[in-house]
Order: structure tokens, then C-alpha cells, then sequence
């Protein structure tokens, strides 16, 4: 053997693991390139599906908070029919004509003063409620108070329209709101 097929040699077994060494490295390659694919389109599926349900939950809570705000209108829609309600009874009351109004005041007076030592009713009354018109307890009308007024020995008690109704609606608010809705 020659110097020059021995060189040739060795250059035919260079070239071959030369093209080895490109064929493995470009199987390895692709191989490499395949997991990272295969990896890249499962991370944009994980991605996408998280993105699905972060989008589903912010539209479930928009949803609520849109029910939450109309559920929030309805009720300060329905407290305002129930004030108006309650305004509509105030005015009724302040509005009876005087003979009803003394009716209904007497009424009043008589359940709550029944040792009274005196009644003073405001100036806006006098007409419905003359200073005479009880015998066992005087009545006086002040052109200053603004609330009824029955004193005893041990006690005085003070009443408006406006704070019975308010008593009124304490107690039956809840059943004027059932009835209503």
C-alpha cells in the first residue's frame, strides 16, 4: 500500500464519518426539533384552555356583579314605593278633614292618656281640638310645639304624625314590603 491510498483511505473514512456525524446530527436535530414542536403546541393548548377559563370566569363575574347591581336598583326601587307609601299615609292623616281629624286624635289621646293631666296639642290643630273638648284632662294649644303633648303626674309624652308613622314603619314595613313584591 501507498502513501497515497492510505491517504485516500483515510479520506474516504473521514467523508464517512463525516456524513455520519451530519446524519446523526441532523436526526438529533430533527428529533429535537419534533419534542420542541410537540412541546410548543401543548403549551399553546394549556394556554389557550387557561385563556378559556380565565375569559368563562371574568364572564361569570361580570354576570354577577351585573345581577348584584340589578338586584341593588330593584331594591332601592322598591324601598322608594315603600317610603312613598308611608309619605301617602302621612299626608292622608295631615289631610283628614277636621271632624275626621278630631276623631282620629281623640282616639289617639284617650289610648295614651288615660290619667292625663294635660294636653297640649300644636297651634296648627286649635281648630280640630278647641282647648274644651276634654273634660277629665284640659287641652291647650302652644303656638310653639310642634308635637302633641300629654303630660301626667309621673310623666310626659310627645307625639307627631311624622313619628308615628315612622313607629308604623318600624313595626310593619317588612309586611307592607311581602305584600307589595
Amino acid at each position: 500500500m501507498s502513501v497515497e491510498n492510505i491517504i485516500d483511505r483515510i479520506i474516504i473514512e473521514t467523508e464517512k464519518s463525516k456524513r455520519n456525524i451530519i446524519d446523526e446530527s441532523g436526526f438529533k436535530c430533527r428529533q429535537i426539533l419534533a419534542a420542541a414542536e410537540k412541546q410548543a403546541k401543548k403549551t399553546k393548548t394549556e394556554l389557550i384552555l387557561k385563556s378559556k377559563k380565565e375569559s368563562e370566569e371574568e364572564q361569570n363575574r361580570r354576570i354577577i356583579l351585573t345581577a348584584l347591581e340589578i338586584k341593588k336598583s330593584i331594591l332601592e326601587e322598591k324601598r322608594k314605593i315603600i317610603s312613598d307609601v308611608y309619605e301617602r299615609v302621612l299626608k292622608r292623616i295631615t289631610g283628614l278633614p277636621a271632624s275626621d281629624m278630631k276623631k282620629f286624635l281623640k282616639n289617639i289621646i284617650q289610648n295614651q292618656s288615660v290619667n292625663a293631666a294635660e294636653i297640649i296639642v300644636p297651634a296648627k290643630y286649635k281648630d280640630v281640638f278647641p282647648d274644651s273638648s276634654r273634660k277629665r284632662s284640659p287641652v291647650k294649644v302652644d303656638e310653639n310645639e310642634k308635637n302633641f303633648v300629654i303630660k301626667t303626674n309621673e310623666s310626659e309624652t310627645r307625639f307627631s304624625f311624622e313619628s308615628m308613622v315612622d313607629a308604623l314603619k318600624e313595626n310593619t314595613e317588612i309586611k307592607v314590603a311581602e305584600i307589595l313584591f
